[in-house]
């Protein structure tokens, strides 16, 4: 059924880049914070645009795999009624 290879390639991709990036995301997160030494200005500021671009990139992996567990119906939603200024 089209559904379920479509939630299967999904996973499958979603892991495949998942787990590289999330070394990425580690590594790059190590460096900032120093465990390998000093860091130029230039340095530091290009390893905050690794680690705030692979997170948009994994942030957008898991909305993903949701709207997929949706639209394969293993995935619940309950809509709760919520106050705009609570939120706020």
């Amino acid at each position: 059924d089209f559904a379920r290879l479509r939630t299967q390639f999904l996973n499958n991709v979603s892991h495949e880049v998942r787990t590289p990036l999330n070394s990425i995301m580690a590594l790059s997160g190590m460096l900032l914070q120093g465990v390998s030494g000093k860091l130029t200005a230039e340095q530091t500021a290009q390893l905050e645009v690794i680690q705030r671009n692979g997170a948009t990139i994994l942030s957008l992996f898991e909305r993903i795999l949701d709207l997929a567990q949706l639209q394969a119906e293993k995935l619940a939603v309950t809509i709760t009624k919520v106050s705009l200024t609570d939120v706020l």
